[in-house]
Formats: C-alpha cells, structure tokens, sequence
C-alpha cells in the first residue's frame, strides 16, 4: 500500500477488532522537520496567538495554492509505502 500526503490530511488504517494505525504525520510548523527545511529554504517560523506559523501566516508547511509562501510552503507530497499481509503491518 502507497500513502501519499501534503499538509494535515490524514490516513489511518483500521485493523480487524478496532486497532487504528495512523500513517502520516501532518506537515505543520510545529513539526521540526519541517522546521528545518523551512529555516534552510529561507522562510521564518513565528508564533502567532498561541500557534506557530510559517513566515507569521500558515500554520500548514505543505500544501496546494498558497504561492505567495513558496519555496517555505510547497506541495511536495510525502509517501510512505507499507506491506500488508493478513492482519500484519510493516
């Protein structure tokens, strides 16, 4: 299975008798991860009531259309692949 994602979507899997396995981690500016890329690509990261934010205005660091923030905030998707087998995970 391929996961593919930008910005705070999220995908979970869920397991026969309930377990959920979440897949993704949201690109947000708390992340720092994205932090970095964001700092080494140019952009700031402020805090903004109590959140932070790329350049003092998006809370996201990936997602489609907010041109005014690229290269800080791009739609590069992350992808994670997985082998399902059974009821196995990996």
């Amino acid at each position: 299975m391929y996961v593919g994602w930008v910005g705070d979507t999220e995908a979970s899997l869920i397991k026969k008798g309930g377990d959920v396995l979440k897949f993704v981690t949201c690109h947000k500016a708390s992340s720092v991860s994205e932090q970095q890329r964001i700092l080494a690509a140019g952009g700031t990261i402020s805090e903004v009531n109590g959140m932070l934010r790329v350049n003092g205005m998006l809370a996201v660091s990936r997602a489609f259309g907010d041109q005014t923030l690229y290269p800080y905030v791009n739609a590069v998707p992350e992808i994670a692949s997985y082998t399902i087998k059974g009821e196995e995970v990996k």
